[in-house]
């Protein structure tokens, strides 16, 4: 198969016709994501860096800046722990070379750019918590990822997931609750929290399993509030948009494109 570049319109069509076939793919292609001009923005990259298992921060890039615009630092990504505190943090200066003492446009861990030589590796469907600039962009570019992508969720507190593929995708078909124990009771203690700017839940998805009385829930899957969410009445996750979410001991949370059979 020869390696083909789309923009994010043929891209989508690419990634539906490839993954009904079953067919291993070498498309490549890049998207954006617009970042809140305030505060933060929940997203993640949505392909898989060639030649790697996750996605290289070289791999991603800030777009829709002013010809020339100067950011000295105030375009940052943090990985956040699961108490939603940063546990690493990652800048981008764009021409600035005096007073700070960096010279090269790009992402800088304190006073050292990430390179090639000592790059960060994000895993696939992990998410990022970008605070941006007016009219940026973050932009991720590599390979279309169609295998199931599964993330373990953390026994307390929370964790950052994202879409992992360029495409919407949503609830009830392509995010499954895994790994845990036949017949186990989950009482809506997992959840998927939407985030805002400024880190609260704009919207909140709760899993409810085996769960039959005192809440008012038959059917196992995922609810808002008392309404189970179901693909005839489903939530869309867009390509780039990072969850926030809690887990359980043993959870896993599994995102998959499904297939034609489904």
């Amino acid at each position: 198969m020869n390696t083909k570049m789309f923009a994010l319109s043929a891209l989508c069509a690419a990634v539906a016709v490839s993954a009904s076939a079953g067919i291993e793919s070498d498309v490549v292609g890049y998207a954006s994501k617009d970042l809140n001009s305030s505060g933060n923005t929940a997203v993640g990259p949505c392909f898989q860096s060639i030649g790697s298992d996750g996605v290289r921060l070289t791999d991603i890039t800030i777009a829709g800046l002013a010809e020339g615009a100067t950011v000295n630092g105030t375009i940052t990504i943090q990985i956040l722990d699961n108490v939603g505190n940063a546990a690493a943090k990652y800048s981008y200066f764009q021409n600035v070379k005096n007073g700070v003492n960096k010279g090269k446009t790009g992402w800088y861990d304190g006073s050292t750019a990430i390179t090639a030589d000592n790059n960060v590796v994000f895993t696939a469907g992990q998410g990022l918590w970008v605070k941006g600039v007016s009219g940026a962009k973050l932009q991720s570019s590599g390979k279309v990822l169609f295998d199931d992508v599964v993330k373990t969720l953390p026994a307390s507190g929370n964790t950052m997931l994202c879409n992992p593929y360029p495409q919407d995708i949503t609830l009830a078909k392509n995010v499954k609750v895994t790994g845990l124990a036949e017949g186990a009771t989950v009482n809506g203690t997992i959840t998927i929290q939407i985030l805002d700017n400024v880190g609260n839940a704009a919207a909140k998805y709760s899993y409810f399993q085996n769960v039959k009385n005192g809440v008012n829930k038959g059917k196992t899957g995922w609810y808002d509030g008392s309404t189970q969410i179901t693909e005839d009445a489903d939530v869309t996750f867009e390509l780039g948009q990072a969850l926030w979410v809690k887990g359980v001991s043993g959870a896993t949370m599994t995102f998959t494109l499904g297939s034609e059979e489904e």
